[in-house]
């Protein structure tokens, strides 16, 4: 019998376990060798009959190069529930950008792979997330009314299933307006039939950084279907180098958004990239971001050994270049990624998530067979 690994948690017994994997008292008692009325230890693993959890999972796609996405769904189509279209940027005057691409072919493509659309709108600005631009939109009653219809108007012509709302970077000042502005959306929008999904920044703690005050897990949690919680970028292109989504910052982040959102809005974010520093770091000098496939070549080029940190579930490596500049490159693996689904897994989230800057490749192989061997993808 082939089984799974599940810790317990404060709360649960037996019974509860039992009933979550939907097997019965009998077998899991025996298979752990254990009575019915032995008390738990938090934190204490137990064995289940492996089964796949039905999740959903939700992909961030790039509004260009309609034939990579084409040929990167029919590699993975099977295992997204909704595709996020990346992006249409706001205006001070509640407009929304609409790109130089066919919107509407992308749809199509999506749903033909039973994928729902999600139409991603961001206050991203020419050169970064403006705080600045989602405190014009969300200040004002009468902008903000502005930007919704025009926000519906748009949803209904490309027939879109639903918005992702990717508003980074808002002043902490503006945390009862943002809420104020997702609770709006969500009434206008969920009564004409459409899905609310949000992104938000990791956090541990409601006052742990003022760049995350802005975002109060438990009344957005409220007001959306889902919430895609960025769970990676502590190694980012800007900063020191470290691992990109280190697992045990992760599951601080996860441990308090369970005490504010319900586990089934809770999406998970993955990362499919890498990135390559320049070291030592000094600051100012940007990482290079590297494809999941990209990794193997540099280490093969260059005769690097691969790492893995234990406490932080990500793998590495070393290498100098021609010029004799030393780099350190932080990626995920089939490792990384099974230690991530398993933790989503274990706290019984509602699905995983994905970013990646390009269509294709996304990913690698293994990331799919993986995802797929721990979760039933729902498809719609």
């Amino acid at each position: 019998m082939q089984t799974d690994i599940y810790i317990i948690q404060p709360g649960d017994t037996l019974t509860s376990i039992a009933d979550k994997f939907q097997i019965t008292l009998h077998d899991l008692t025996f298979l752990n060798d254990i009575s019915g009325s032995e008390p738990l230890v938090v934190g204490q693993s137990i064995l289940f009959p492996h089964r796949r959890m039905p999740v959903v999972s939700l992909a961030y796609f790039q509004l260009n190069r309609l034939d990579d996405l084409a040929r990167t769904l029919k590699q993975i189509g099977q295992s997204i529930t909704y595709g996020a279209l990346f992006q249409l940027p706001v205006t001070t005057d509640g407009v929304f950008i609409i790109p130089q691409v066919q919107i509407q072919w992308y749809v199509a493509l999506l749903y033909s792979f039973h994928i729902l659309p999600l139409l991603v709108i961001t206050n991203l600005g020419p050169e970064r997330f403006d705080p600045d631009l989602a405190k014009a939109v969300i200040r004002d009653e009468t902008l903000r009314v502005q930007t919704i219809q025009n926000l519906v108007r748009i949803l209904s012509h490309y027939g879109f299933a639903g918005v992702n709302i990717d508003f980074e970077n808002v002043a902490a000042a503006d945390r009862d307006l943002f809420t104020d502005f997702i609770k709006t959306i969500k009434l206008v929008l969920g009564s004409a039939g459409y899905l609310v999904t949000l992104t938000v920044p990791p956090k541990n703690s409601d006052t742990s950084d003022q760049t995350q005050d802005a975002y109060d897990y438990k009344a957005l949690g409220n007001w959306a279907d889902l919430v895609f919680i960025m769970t990676y970028d502590w190694g980012y292109m800007g900063g020191p180098p470290m691992a990109v989504a280190p697992l045990n910052e992760i599951q601080k982040v996860l441990s308090y958004a369970l005490s504010k959102i319900p586990s089934f809005k809770i999406i998970q974010g993955i990362p499919l990239y890498g990135y390559d520093w320049p070291i030592p770091f000094t600051q100012g000098v940007l990482a290079k971001t590297v494809t999941l496939i990209e990794v193997y070549h540099i280490a093969q080029r260059f005769g690097a050994q691969i790492n893995y940190d234990p406490l932080a579930q990500s793998p590495y490596f070393n290498y100098t270049d021609e010029t004799g500049q030393e780099h350190v490159v932080w990626f995920e693996d089939t490792r990384s990624v099974r230690a991530k689904y398993a933790g989503a897994r274990n706290l019984d989230l509602g699905g995983v998530g994905f970013w990646s800057g390009q269509n294709n490749p996304y990913g690698f192989q293994q990331n799919w067979i993986t995802l797929n061997e721990i979760f039933q993808i729902k498809k719609n």
